[in-house]
This record gives structure tokens, C-alpha cells and sequence, in this order.
């Protein structure tokens, strides 16, 4: 309450909030940060005192997933069940934590660095956000993919042309630093050659 020098009186609604819990913190748990692009990365979600202790409370928060420059990515794909009246948005879930904790699945279709980021939605609940950084990197490798310098390719007999060799995986992400040895065989002219492929390798 605020009194003037004229005598009027002005209130500054929810200027203060008293409340007898204990300040606390969202943390992620993980065993491994490394994942193939696809695959189903797994984060135990804790909320934790400042002795980093367990705290068994109900809290109201969303999870997203972001690229490093801060943008949610929108084909990230989240399991079911992690919060309590679980909702779906581009790049991340809103929903109930309860008791404290839980599991999270993600699961990320491109490599890239991504950031998995718990945050309270009330910021007046004195409860620190948490964020991860998991490494998304190519699957096996699951194609190779003859990519002719044109489309239709019209080739002069005797004269040599360059293909592009390159390995995906089963996302259709590049897979590099592999070291594949492939064959290639043409039937047409009885040629045939190894050639090592680094996730993309030009033959003449």
C-alpha cells in the first residue's frame, strides 16, 4: 500500500508473495548425451533443494528443444506420458510434473547440437529452470546414393565423366567420416573400381 502526500492510497496488486517452500531446481539426469538421429534419447527430469535432494511437489512447466541458435525444432518427436496433462506444441510439451520427476523421451531427426529446456510456467514459483545439450549425429549408414553431373546425363563414348557417391542414412542424413569401401561395377563397359567413400566422394 502506497499513501501519497494528498492522502489517496494506491495498492500495487501481488507486489510480494510470502511462501514457506524452499527455493528449488529442475535438473537433468542423463547417461549418455551422444544419440543417432532417430533414436529416442532418454533424460530423467528432477526437481531438487539446494542440498540436491529429491522434492516429491507438483509442478506446472514445459519441455522444449532447440538448435543452437534458439529456435524449437518443429519435427521433434516427444513420448507420451511425460507430464501430466501432456499437451503438444511445435518444439516442445506443457503439462503437470508430478511428484517431482520423470522420464523424458525425445527423439530428434537431423544431427545438430539440440537443447532440451525444462522451464516452470509460473516464474513465480522460485524454481530454477534446467537444460541439457545432447549431440544428434547420423545413424548407420543405410544407402548410397549415383548422383550424375545432369539430369538426363548424355555421355560421349570414350570420353570420362565424374559421379558423386554419397552415404545416408536411413533418415536421409549425410554420413561422413565412415571410410565405406564401395564397388562400383558398369556392366555396359566391363569397368569396375573400389573407391572409399567419406560420406561424399567424386569417380571420373
Amino acid at each position: 500500500v502506497v499513501t501519497t502526500g494528498t492522502g489517496a492510497v494506491a495498492r500495487l496488486a501481488d507486489a510480494v508473495e510470502v511462501t514457506d517452500r524452499e527455493p528449488s531446481t529442475l535438473s537433468f539426469e542423463v547417461t549418455d548425451v551422444r544419440f543417432e538421429a532417430g533414436s529416442t534419447a532418454r533424460l530423467d527430469l528432477v526437481l531438487k533443494d539446494t542440498e540436491g535432494k529429491w522434492v516429491p511437489r507438483d509442478v506446472p512447466l514445459r519441455i522444449e528443444v532447440a538448435d543452437g541458435d534458439d529456435v524449437l525444432l518443429e519435427d521433434v518427436v516427444f513420448a507420451a506420458n511425460v507430464l501430466e496433462d501432456q499437451k503438444t506444441y511445435a518444439g516442445g510439451i506443457s503439462g503437470v510434473l508430478r511428484d517431482g520427476t520423470t522420464s523424458v523421451g525425445v527423439t530428434v531427426m537431423r544431427p545438430d547440437t539440440v537443447f532440451v529446456t525444462a522451464t516452470p510456467s509460473n516464474d513465480r514459483e522460485g524454481i530454477d529452470a534446467a537444460t541439457q545439450a545432447l549431440s544428434i549425429e547420423p545413424g548407420a549408414v543405410n544407402k548410397l546414393v549415383i548422383a550424375l553431373p545432369e539430369d538426363p546425363m548424355i555421355a560421349t563414348a570414350g570420353e570420362p565423366f565424374t559421379v558423386s557417391l554419397s552415404l545416408f542414412d536411413v533418415n536421409n542424413n549425410l554420413v561422413e567420416n565412415t571410410g565405406r569401401e564401395v564397388l562400383i561395377d558398369n556392366t555396359c563397359s566391363n569397368f569396375i573400381a573400389s573407391q572409399v567413400v567419406d560420406g561424399v566422394a567424386e569417380l571420373e
